[in-house]
C-alpha cells in the first residue's frame, strides 16, 4: 500500500501553493528565513501531498502557508513530514528530481488550524470529494 493510501479521511485533489519555512533565519533579522516553495497533490483536515524538489527529513518539524487560489489569506499551520519518496511520475527533466511529502497538520498556539479545518468541512461537503 502507498503511503498516501494509508489516509483514512476524505481528501481535495487540489493544486494550490504551499510555503514551507525550511529555516528560521537568525533572531535578529540578519539571515532571512530559507522558505521552499511547493505544490499540493491533495489536501485534508489532518494532512496533505506536496511536490517539492528537494527532500524533507521525515520527523521534522515546519511551519507551512497554504495559499489557496480562492481564499484571499494563507493558512499559516504547522505540520510533521510522515513520510518522503522521490517521485519520477512529476519529473519533467530528468535532471531536476522531485519529492513527494506526506505532512501531517498538528495542533499549536497562533496557528489558524480552526480556520482550516472549517475551511475543509466547508469544501468537503461540496461535491469535489475524493476519497
Amino acid at each position: 500500500m502507498k503511503q498516501a493510501d494509508k489516509r483514512q479521511e476524505y481528501r481535495l485533489h487540489r493544486q494550490e501553493t504551499v510555503f514551507i519555512e525550511i529555516d528560521g533565519g537568525s533572531y535578529d533579522g540578519r539571515q532571512p528565513a530559507e522558505i521552499l516553495i511547493s505544490q499540493s497533490l491533495d489536501l485534508s483536515a489532518n494532512g496533505l501531498q506536496l511536490v517539492v524538489n528537494e527532500p524533507l527529513t521525515p520527523g521534522r518539524i515546519h511551519q507551512i502557508a497554504i495559499q489557496l487560489d480562492d481564499e484571499p489569506e494563507a493558512f499559516n499551520l504547522v505540520a510533521e513530514v510522515k513520510w518522503c519518496s522521490e517521485n519520477l511520475d512529476y519529473q519533467q527533466d530528468p535532471d531536476i528530481p522531485l519529492w513527494t511529502v506526506g505532512l501531517a497538520i498538528l495542533e499549536s498556539d497562533d496557528t489558524l488550524l480552526p480556520a482550516w479545518k472549517t475551511f475543509m468541512a466547508r469544501r468537503l461537503s461540496s461535491t469535489e470529494l475524493d476519497d
